[in-house]
């Protein structure tokens, strides 16, 4: 294998639709890290509804220490009833602990399958982090020594100028060892700031690179593997693009 070969290719027609919610926080006081099993389980203090805490976004203001902090928490495996708007929350005990309050009620994330002039295109959101998810196998002959790169190919529906901001998550499924069930997606990596491109019907290209190890959840040769997929609309810095932004191909290369 060299350095430079594809490993997968990644369309529109390959999504998986995660049916996954955000949903907003504030008065934050204590952070919901994964335990030693990798997971964290964030409870309703009212409801006992539960899900499993799959990602928590940079806070948007105020700190844990803090008892203020504030931001977004991306969930699934849902059980129970609904949360409501300003239940309090806690982590992994259905006792009442008031780690921080819900702002808002759960928003569905999944990306929006369209068709840009019949050709097959994922529509990402303006203002809600949209995800898509991908399966794949990576291939044996992978070296395994200087990690990945995934090539992405993305339009937008009206905007010329101005940027946008992604970020990719991976997650191996090792034979008798990973629970899928509870198991989260290693940490991002992102390639924020990718300009629009500069003339509407075409494509930009850019890349995020990862890392063999840890970044990539050490994803070995033939094992299957999650890809998931995210435009941060969220990063009011990187992130000022009206208008979707639409997911064309990812393709996985050997680095």
């Amino acid at each position: 294998m060299a350095s430079g070969d594809t490993l997968n290719v990644f369309t529109p027609l390959n999504n998986i639709p995660p049916s996954w919610l955000w949903v907003a926080f504030t008065s934050g006081s204590v952070e919901p890290t994964a335990d030693g099993d990798g997971t964290a389980v964030i409870w309703g203090d009212t409801s006992n509804a539960n899900a499993v805490l799959e990602y928590l976004s940079p806070l948007t203001s105020g700190t844990w220490g803090g008892g203020d902090a504030a931001g977004y928490m991306l969930l699934s495996n849902w059980e129970g009833t609904a949360w409501t708007s300003g239940e309090n929350w806690t982590k992994d005990t259905t006792t009442a602990g008031n780690d921080g309050t819900l702002t808002g009620v759960p928003v569905a994330c999944a990306a929006t399958p369209d068709r840009r002039n019949s050709l097959p295109v994922l529509d990402f959101d303006a203002i809600i982090n949209e995800l898509a998810m991908f399966q794949g196998v990576m291939p044996r002959h992978y070296s395994a020594a200087t990690g990945i790169t995934c090539t992405v190919t993305v339009m937008a529906t009206s905007a010329t100028t101005l940027d946008m901001s992604f970020a990719i998550f991976l997650k191996s499924v090792t034979s008798n060892v990973d629970d899928l069930d509870v198991k989260n997606f290693a940490a991002p990596q992102t390639n924020a700031a990718v300009d629009a491109p500069t003339t509407l019907g075409a494509t930009r290209e850019f890349t995020i690179t990862f890392t063999d190890g840890a970044q990539m959840d050490s994803i070995a040769a033939g094992e299957p593997y999650y890809l998931l997929f995210m435009r941060d609309a969220q990063d009011g810095t990187n992130d000022n693009m009206d208008g979707d932004a639409e997911l064309v191909s990812i393709e996985v290369q050997d680095t």
